[in-house]
């Protein structure tokens, strides 16, 4: 059973950075750049 759990996880894990490195692969830089800034700009009040 702690085999199946940890396969299961090293799948998730695989899956995770493929998708990060897809995402980096496609994007330009300016898409990049603007993802990167997201949470940084959320803590700003515009009100």
């Amino acid at each position: 059973m702690g085999w199946f759990l940890f396969l299961g996880d090293m799948l998730v894990m695989l899956f995770m950075t493929l998708l990060v490195v897809w995402l980096s692969l496609r994007g330009t830089r300016d898409q990049l750049g603007f993802s990167a800034r997201i949470p940084l700009e959320d803590e700003q009040h515009h009100g």
